[in-house]
């Protein structure tokens, strides 16, 4: 008999035994702490909305610990999808859609949300496989930036993103929604400043970064087979320790009369143009 998540008390000891209605109940109150950065550390978890954002992470593979759906909105591809989750044991909760706005944040709320354990990786997993390219961010804080450098990242095909220093939470609502579902796909890994040297010098990494004191034009530097690209944070750049470090530091020429971009438009030029040198 084909198993249907979509049925209440389809999964024994795991799946509500109507769907849920109300915000106030006790596990989706337990879910809702998922947006807060503090509830993310306590568990491990982190919340992932809509279809795309749940295909995405169940074809890379990822693990679903708690399913959030709106039964009286779901069509035959989100039913298939449940139904992956459910074999792979994950809690199925039914809920209407005030509670599933409750979850998003979001008056137009998502027929699913579902609850991931942050996919954290070491530094020393993420694969060097020439050619290679990583994104490394220095201390980011907006959190709409760092999802948006990873939606480039991976649509670049970097290798993974590297987190250095104190950093925005790459799992919160901002971050995961700018990434259009590549924080979901893509491998991060968080790291101290003498780490990712020893990481870079073992593996032959070269530090590509931008300054405005750079002659070197970014579309024509020699980034050579393995490169990370260093971006600094939002105000200040990169620290005067990273850019010391930089094998390689370029410009990106503005015609214009403002003197910088945004940190998420400037990594994203950064990361293709080494991609596409490494063709």
């Amino acid at each position: 008999m084909t198993h249907d998540p979509f049925q209440a008390g389809a999964t024994p000891g795991t799946t509500p035994a109507a769907t849920i209605t109300s915000a106030a109940n006790g596990r989706i109150k337990a879910l809702r702490l998922l947006r807060e950065r503090k509830g993310r550390a306590a568990t491990g978890l982190f919340l992932a909305e809509g279809e795309d954002a749940l295909r995405m992470a169940l074809d890379a593979g990822r693990t679903v610990a708690s399913l959030v759906f709106d039964p009286g909105r779901a069509g035959a591809a989100l039913q298939a999808m449940a139904e992956r989750c459910a074999a792979g044991g994950a809690e199925m909760i039914p809920a209407g859609p005030a509670v599933l706005a409750a979850l998003s944040g979001r008056d137009n709320p998502p027929r699913v949300v579902a609850a991931l354990p942050q996919p954290w990786v070491a530094l020393d997993a993420l694969p060097v496989v020439r050619p290679a390219a990583f994104a490394v961010l220095e201390a980011p804080r907006d959190p709409r930036n760092l999802g948006a450098v990873a939606r480039s990242a991976e649509a670049a095909g970097v290798a993974g993103l590297i987190l250095l220093g104190e950093s925005c939470d790459p799992w919160g609502p901002d971050a995961v929604a700018a990434s259009a579902g590549a924080l979901l796909v893509l491998p991060v890994a968080r790291a101290g400043l003498e780490e990712f040297a020893r990481w870079r010098a073992r593996h032959g990494v070269a530090l590509a970064g931008t300054s405005l004191a750079a002659e070197l034009d970014y579309r024509r530097a020699p980034y050579g087979e393995a490169v990370a690209v260093a971006m600094g944070t939002e105000t200040t750049g990169l620290s005067e320790e990273l850019a010391g470090a930089c094998d390689l530091l370029v410009k990106i020429p503005m015609r214009g009369r403002v003197d910088s971009l945004n940190l998420a438009v400037a990594a994203g030029l950064m990361i293709f143009a080494v991609t596409e040198a490494q063709r």
